[in-house]
């Protein structure tokens, strides 16, 4: 068996074929050696060519590993995957996402530089491939550094369209929690453990991948529904009702839609706009608080399982 490459990139897909072909594309683009990773494609259950897809494609020029599974979820895919990794750091990006050629140097220097002593993972920044329909264009405004304080643990939310960890750490805890059958949720609740467990996270700012938002108006609330289904199943283990219960009745708020209106005003787009997609935040926010109090409160509700975000 040849050396074992510095990183393994793991890509959970479901039914995305055309995304992930062009996720592969600009995978082969990086600035690193290409015998410096090898990209593990996780199939968690497709319908669509994806396995012929992946037969069919020309050889790339680093080490392409394709394995199905049957539909378990994202969480368990990427479990799967880091079953499979050869690599020291194990980098996760998502079928829908092009990271940028840089992508993987950046990780590399942000975890094996001098400001990476010490860290089990760090996250980057994510951006949108385009910005065209107001659902995009809202999307694009919000903040898209994919990396955040989780207030009062000391531990910081990576998410893992753009993230990479050192495979020890993530063996130690046992990887991602496979109860988590639907995106939401699973990487907070991961970075949570790393953190019990001592370990610290960082940042990557010029590590930057390039995401395909939801263009329309279902696509997005169907999203953030289930990150709130998740969210709302790690607070179940948490017991923190009462933070759900307050997260429902805020929606009842006018303030937050005012405070949404004037940022989007300063943001410099007109008036008219500004009311559209101010409203559409608002129905985002309620879709995934309405989709939190559900997955606290019904968490025996069983939703198909998949690795889209």
């Amino acid at each position: 068996m040849s050396e074992p490459p510095l990183f393994s990139v793991v890509i959970p897909t479901y039914e995305r074929k055309e995304r992930l072909r062009a996720c592969l594309e600009a995978l082969t683009a990086q600035s690193v050696d290409s015998r410096a990773f090898e990209v593990i494609v996780v199939d968690d259950g497709s319908r669509d060519g994806t396995e012929v897809l992946i037969r069919d494609l020309a050889p790339p020029p680093f080490e392409l590993r394709y394995v199905r599974q049957k539909n378990r979820g994202p969480a368990a895919a990427r479990n799967r995957g880091i079953e499979e990794a050869r690599g020291t750091l194990v980098a996760f990006t998502d079928d829908d996402c092009v990271p940028a050629p840089d992508w993987l140097r950046r990780l590399q220097e942000a975890l094996e530089g001098p400001a990476g002593d010490g860290l089990a993972g760090v996250g980057g920044a994510t951006f949108p491939v385009r910005v065209e329909t107001p659902v995009e264009k809202l999307l694009a405004l919000r903040n898209q550094e994919h990396y955040a304080p989780l207030g009062g643990t000391g531990a910081l939310l990576l998410a893992t369209c753009n993230a990479a960890f050192r495979r020890a750490a993530l063996r130690q805890v046992r990887g991602f929690d496979e109860e988590f059958r639907f995106p939401g949720g699973e990487d907070t609740e991961l970075c949570l453990r790393l953190a019990e467990r001592g370990h610290r996270l960082g940042t990557a700012p010029g590590a930057v991948v390039f995401h395909h938002h939801r263009e329309d108006l279902s696509g997005l609330l169907n999203t953030f529904f289930r990150y709130g289904l998740g969210n709302g199943l790690r607070l179940r283990r948490e017991r923190r009702w009462l933070l759900v219960l307050a997260n429902l009745a805020s929606l009842a708020m006018l303030p937050r839609y005012v405070k949404d209106l004037r940022g989007f005003v300063r943001s410099g787009v007109g008036a008219r706009e500004a009311a559209l997609l101010a409203a559409i935040e608002y129905a985002r926010r309620a879709a995934y608080k309405v989709g939190l109090f559900l997955g606290y409160f019904a968490p025996s509700r069983r939703r198909p399982a998949h690795a889209e975000t």
